[in-house]
Order: structure tokens, then C-alpha cells, then sequence
């Protein structure tokens, strides 16, 4: 029982050496797992099926004697029960025809380790004399196991346990074989060592914000036509909509007649050689840049998007009659002309990034596309992420047809070279391993 360390072993060794000294017809090993017992090995199974039905109906039994410390002898007869069974032991004994059942716990001086389930088809079968054998192979099956146990908790001891298997199974083949392994063995090597291939950063890609313009009023005034909607596509210099102008058309129409009046005088004054003509000329051109404000003030009536875009504005259309004060907002254009695109790396793979690598990018909107880009710059600072911060290699690229929306996720890839094969398949463990051993035993 105690010539072994596997776990699996010594549940076996306990559960099938000890029908050489006790009459049962089979025996069950349970093991502690948080307060709670799990069927851990059975006589006569190498296995426990999942869904068997009889190892379901052990496992409820088992459940139920969880919550019970100390020895449990139950005996059911043809004629009846001696003395009261508990529901659930008699059904039990009903469903699997034993009749006879001894729940010995194992304990040490940490707590519970386990239980053994005697069963027999003989309620009489278990003795005063086979209940002191049981709390003898009983102390000697807790040693064992709690050896097992703490030995399975060493850590990397399955690793060793690998490869000391895979020792001893390679000094029982033939020369031939060992020399086949030792030449495969120095050929990956060479491979892992000399063989170049693509290495590609992947993480997952999210479209950005994009450019929005806010189309404002320039002067006060009355909203009277719309020529939008939202989601409409716009060009630049595209008229949205118009002002009332009406009073800055009779603006303009009272300072041209003013220009042309003190035109007049000016070259009349001229013609006469009068000295006033120097005065005339100056408000000639005052009254002639009032009238070209007036023009623009009108050509401001004139809402037009400033950018080739979509109107983002919700119900635009509704806005006839609205009044508007000088610098109010009144519609927003979304520039979808070109995006930008977020790829968040991690950051142990963020000292193999650089500006200008090539990136290909699929996004869940449209998983049979695939854009192509180029790494316009890293982020200076990382992001919190799932449990892993990352920096974002921003890759712009171009959107005519308007079809890269914000908000938009996917995955993505950066190129960024060859790399020796090993590098390129053994990095990510290899760093893994080196951090645990830097935990371990690093200063």
C-alpha cells in the first residue's frame, strides 16, 4: 500500500487488496474534496463510468454519508431492518441487494482524508473481529493517502512523472529505435533553431471613433427648409438646409442703393474737380464692403456640410421653423471616409511592435472581408483589460464605401517578421515557465 506515491495506485492497491482478510462483495475508496466526499475508486473497476448507474446510486450514498464522522454499521434482514435504516440506506440496500454495509471514515491529525465503504450480501458478514482489522488497514490506507495527496501537490511532479515514464520507455526499446529518436530529436532541433518562420502578434480589433463635424448657425435666424435626413449620405458643400433670409435680402438691397448713391456723388465731385472727391472715394468703399457683408450674410442662410459624410443628427428633418442663436448647433456629419482601427496587444508582445508593420484585420460584421493596413503608432499607454493589460496599435485605413462604422469588433493580426521556428512556437510557454521559476526562486 505505501510502495507507491500515485494517487491513482494506492486508491487501487486499497480498494482490491483487502478481500484477501474480509468477506465483502465490493469496496469503495472516497476522498475528501472541500468538506464534501467524491468517489475516488471501486473493487473491480480500473474506471468509473460517468452515468453507470450503479456508480450514480454509490455516489448518492456517498453524498448522504458526507456530514457523518464516526464508524456506521447498517444490517438489513429478509424479514426487515434491525432497528431503524435510514431512508436513504434502505433504498439503497433495496436497489443494489446488499444487505450488510460498514462506512469507516479515515482521519489524521489534518482532518478527513476519505472513506471506505464495505459492502456484503451477508448483513452478518462484518464481525467484531473484521471491525479491528478495518480500523488497522483503515490507519495504514490514511497514511498512504495522505502521502499520495501531498506528494501530488508538489508542484511540476506531473512533468517529472512524464518524463521519467518516458525514460524508462525508451530504455526498454531496441538501439535501432533509440538511435531513430536521437536523430528526430536533433532534426527538430535544427528546425526549432534555424528554420525561420512568420511571426504575428493577434489581439482583438476595434474600430474607433471617427471624425464628426457640428454644423452650426453663423447669425440668428428661423430654420425654413431642410433638404436632409438622418442616415443621409452628403458631399462636401452640400446645402442641408436654409435660413430666413427675407431682412437680409432688404439689407442688401438698401446698401447697394446706398453704393450706387454715394458712387454717383463721387463722380459727380470728380467731373466738378471738387475737393470732396478724396471723402466721396472713402465712402464709396465703405459702403461698398457693407454691401459684400450683406452678400455673405446671405450666403450663410445657406447650411452647408463641410465634409463628405452621413448626417448623424437624429430627426433633422423635423427642424423647419426652428429658431436658431448665432453659434448653435444644428446638425452633426460623420466623416466615414476613412477609420481607424484599435488592436489591442498584450503587453508581453508589445516590446515586438513597431510603427509601420503590416496588420490584416476581420471583423464579426462582416467575417468573409478581410482589410489590410499598416501600424500608424503604438499607444503610450496601456488599457485594462480581461485580466491583461494591452496596448493599442492604431492601424488607419480607408472607407469608401462606408462600411467601418465605430464600435465595430473583430480580431486582428500584426505581422512583424521572421523569426527562428522555436521562437515563433516555444515563446509563449517558454515565458510562462520563466516567470514561474522567477517566482519561485528569483530575487
Amino acid at each position: 500500500m505505501t510502495s507507491t506515491l500515485r494517487l491513482d495506485r494506492v486508491s487501487q492497491i486499497i480498494v482490491n487488496s483487502q478481500q484477501r482478510v474480509l468477506p465483502f462483495e465490493r469496496c469503495s475508496l472516497s476522498l475528501d474534496h472541500r468538506g464534501k466526499l467524491r468517489l475516488k475508486a471501486v473493487s473491480g473497476r480500473t474506471s468509473l463510468p460517468y452515468g453507470d448507474t450503479k456508480v450514480k446510486e454509490l455516489s448518492e450514498l456517498i453524498g448522504w454519508l458526507s456530514d457523518k464522522a464516526e464508524v456506521l454499521h447498517f444490517r438489513q434482514h429478509e424479514r426487515g431492518a434491525e432497528g431503524d435504516l435510514p431512508d436513504m440506506v434502505a433504498a439503497y440496500c433495496t436497489a443494489t441487494g446488499y444487505r450488510g454495509l460498514l462506512a469507516f471514515p479515515l482521519r489524521d491529525d489534518d482532518g478527513r482524508v476519505g472513506l471506505l465503504l464495505y459492502e456484503s450480501a451477508d448483513p452478518e458478514s462484518f464481525s467484531l473481529a473484521h471491525t479491528e482489522i478495518i480500523q488497522i488497514l483503515g490507519g495504514q490506507a490514511t497514511v498512504a493517502l495522505r502521502h499520495a495527496i501531498s506528494y501530488r501537490e508538489l508542484p511540476m511532479i506531473g512533468l517529472l512523472e512524464f518524463l521519467v515514464r518516458g525514460k524508462r520507455a525508451l530504455l526498454r526499446t531496441s538501439r535501432n529505435r533509440r538511435t531513430g529518436f536521437a536523430a528526430g530529436a536533433i532534426a527538430g532541433a535544427l528546425f526549432l533553431a534555424c528554420c525561420p518562420l512568420p511571426m504575428r502578434l493577434t489581439g482583438e480589433a476595434t474600430v474607433g471613433a471617427q471624425h464628426i463635424v457640428t454644423l452650426a448657425a453663423p447669425v440668428d435666424g428661423n430654420i425654413t427648409t431642410v433638404f436632409a435626413r438622418e442616415g443621409q449620405h452628403v458631399e462636401a458643400g452640400q446645402v442641408i438646409a436654409s435660413m430666413n433670409d427675407l431682412q437680409w435680402r432688404t439689407d442688401l438691397a438698401a446698401a447697394e442703393a446706398r453704393f450706387h448713391n454715394a458712387m454717383l456723388t463721387m463722380q459727380a465731385d470728380l467731373a466738378r474737380g471738387a475737393a470732396q472727391a478724396g471723402a466721396d472715394r472713402a465712402q464709396v468703399e465703405y459702403l461698398r464692403a457693407e454691401a459684400d457683408r450683406a452678400r455673405d450674410r446671405i450666403q450663410s442662410a445657406q447650411l452647408r456640410s463641410p465634409i463628405t459624410g452621413v448626417v448623424m443628427t437624429p430627426s433633422i428633418e423635423n427642424a423647419a421653423g426652428k429658431h436658431l442663436a448665432a453659434g448653435d448647433s444644428f446638425a452633426e456629419v460623420l466623416d466615414l471616409s476613412a477609420a481607424v482601427v484599435d488592436i489591442a496587444i498584450p503587453q508581453a508582445n508589445v516590446s515586438q511592435l513597431r510603427s509601420g508593420e503590416g496588420a490584416v484585420i476581420k471583423l464579426d460584421s462582416y467575417p468573409q472581408r478581410l482589410w489590410r493596413g499598416r501600424v500608424g503608432l503604438v499607444s503610450a499607454q496601456a488599457q485594462a483589460g480581461d485580466g491583461e493589460r494591452t496596448f493599442a496599435a492604431r492601424v488607419p485605413l480607408p472607407n469608401p464605401d462606408a462600411v467601418l462604422r465605430a464600435g465595430m469588433t473583430g480580431q486582428a493580426k500584426v505581422w512583424v517578421g521572421y523569426r527562428p521556428a522555436g521562437y515563433v512556437l516555444l515563446r509563449r510557454p517558454a515565458l510562462w515557465i520563466w516567470q514561474t521559476l522567477w517566482n519561485w526562486f528569483g530575487w
